[in-house]
């Protein structure tokens, strides 16, 4: 009855394969893996945000853009079909930003997400993210606290280590 997993099985291979084959050195069939990938799950945010900097890291930058932007795009659209869908705000933000991509559009649809829902801690550590990348750190580390405080046990909230070692140079 569920069919999801026989939808992300081959997008998962292909995108670990892709991850694999740019460790090894392998880039042309990295490359042609990563098509598949973001073939069988187009938007897929994690795609990017894994591959994007291995991409870059193997200098391959013009097929790095090119993910970006084949991921943004419905993403993207989706924000624009659906404006009151904080989790679309959410991802599209969240992609932007940890890709240190359109930053100023991060801000905007991260502002979005938590305008629509101002609780929820993910939103809220989107866009402490989007404010970090930007440069606004005492203001990132104010929302990641709140963060914190929401979800004490959250690891993501907890090992944020960029956070870490901002506090640490601003002394707080």
């Amino acid at each position: 009855i569920e069919v999801e997993g026989y939808l992300q099985l081959p997008h998962l291979v292909h995108k670990a394969r892709a991850s694999g084959l740019l460790a090894e050195g392998k880039k042309s069939e990295a490359v042609e893996n990563l098509w598949v990938s973001q073939a069988a799950y187009p938007g897929d945010v994690d795609l990017a945000e894994d591959l994007v900097p291995q991409l870059e890291a193997a200098g391959l930058q013009t097929a790095a853009d090119e993910l970006f932007d084949k991921v943004y795009a419905p993403n993207e659209r989706l924000c624009r079909d659906f404006p009151d869908d904080a989790s679309a705000h959410n991802n599209l933000a969240w992609l932007a930003a940890r890709n240190g991509r359109r930053l100023d559009e991060a801000l905007t649809h991260a502002r979005r997400a938590v305008d629509l829902e101002p609780e929820n801690a993910a939103y809220l550590d989107t866009l402490a993210e989007a404010l970090f990348r930007t440069g606004k750190r005492r203001e990132a580390i104010e929302l990641e606290d709140r963060c914190l405080t929401k979800e004490p046990g959250n690891e993501h909230f907890v090992d944020d280590v960029e956070m870490q070692l901002v506090r640490a140079d601003l002394g707080i």
